[in-house]
């Protein structure tokens, strides 16, 4: 990946470790300020509570940065579309990170559509829901014989 390849508003993908399951980390590309370039996203220390917050990468470290990275999604719109979802990244810093309700999927997604929406949470709530219906199902099984 290079830096070249990047628009505002793109995101960034990697793989990282979450409780002992590989997931995506997303973070947005959010431009050059003449010295650094811009990423928005979670960051922080381990074990405190992240918060949404801008990483400035110098020119000289961005490759180093980008080798970290295996996808780009792109942003699909126009200039001034490109603008308002740069204007909804920077709305939402200093947020802090909640895994399910606002997490770095919740946080790219929004940024390129508006729409606060998470496939991992989504598909860890449609897994629990079906636990939850097996279990009572052996409930009922059971009270009913």
């Amino acid at each position: 990946m290079r830096i070249e390849d990047l628009n505002i508003a793109d995101i960034i993908m990697r793989k990282c470790r979450f409780l002992k399951i590989w997931c995506e980390h997303n973070e947005v590309y959010a431009g050059f300020d003449g010295s650094n370039y811009l990423f928005i996203s979670f960051h922080g220390e381990p074990k405190k509570k992240y918060d949404l917050s801008i990483m400035k990468v110098p020119v000289n470290g961005i490759d180093n940065f980008l080798n970290n990275f295996y996808a780009v999604r792109k942003f699909e719109g126009n200039e001034e579309e490109r603008k308002r979802a740069l204007e909804r990244a920077y709305s939402k810093i200093g947020n802090k990170l909640d895994y399910i309700n606002f997490n770095c999927e919740h946080f790219a997604n929004y940024v390129q559509t508006g729409k606060f929406t998470s496939s991992y949470v989504n598909i860890g709530k449609i897994g629990v829901g079906i636990i939850g219906t097996l279990i009572l199902y052996k409930i009922f099984k059971k009270v009913l014989k």
